[in-house]
């Protein structure tokens, strides 16, 4: 695809060379996004800064993967919405890390085709600064360490009752940037299964409101 600077929108059956459906159910090499644009050919291969990735490009769905694997669209600073099928089992760490356009991720739920997403591992959303995003699916058990650092544009989030723990330092900011979060409330459900509040969980978040 590269050179296609015109494409504002594509929707392709999974992310970088190989479909985990068809590998296994795991992600081993070439599975950034940038891959179908092209490698610049210097620079770490898991960074989509270093691909074609044309500027124009602003929504990806995605149809039949199972894994979207770590740093998947990591430095896709130009990309704004990322829709994910119910097939994936899997959000990699760093899946979408410093994706500095991203506003949307969606994470595909509905009562006849549930999300089978169990854990967000670390780092999936961090510094994506104007994500926005209220709450995960009902699936989600675990949210790992460091998932939403930094991301500023977030207003308020509901910890679902499935959760049963969530890592250090997930809804925390630098110091650089505690006074640009928007965070304002954060509601747990009230069975919420979690027993333990992490190290730094909520660090620098200076307008939060508990309920």
């Amino acid at each position: 695809f590269e050179g296609c600077n015109n494409l504002v929108k594509i929707t392709v059956p999974f992310v970088g060379q190989v479909n985990s459906i068809d590998n296994d159910n795991t992600v081993e090499q070439n599975e950034v996004f940038g891959w179908i644009y092209g490698y610049k050919g210097t620079g770490d291969v898991n960074d989509n800064a270093n691909y074609y990735i044309e500027p124009a490009l602003k929504e990806v769905i995605i149809t039949s993967d199972v894994i979207v694997g770590p740093y998947a669209f990591a430095n896709a600073d130009k990309i704004v919405k990322v829709t994910i099928p119910t097939t994936v089992t899997r959000l990699g760490d760093h899946a979408f890390y410093d994706a500095d356009a991203l506003t949307t991720v969606v994470l595909t739920d509905s009562e006849e085709d549930k999300c089978k997403i169990t854990n967000i591992e670390d780092y999936t959303f961090a510094e994506c600064d104007v994500l926005v995003m209220a709450t995960l699916p009902e699936s989600v058990q675990t949210i790992g360490s460091y998932v939403f650092y930094n991301c500023i544009a977030n207003p308020n989030f509901t910890i679902q009752n499935n959760v049963t723990s969530i890592g250090e330092y997930t809804f925390a900011y630098s110091d650089d940037k505690n006074d640009k979060a928007m965070l304002t409330t954060v509601t747990f459900e009230p069975t919420c299964q979690m027993t333990v509040i992490s190290e730094g969980l909520f660090m620098n978040a200076g307008r939060l409101v508990m309920s």
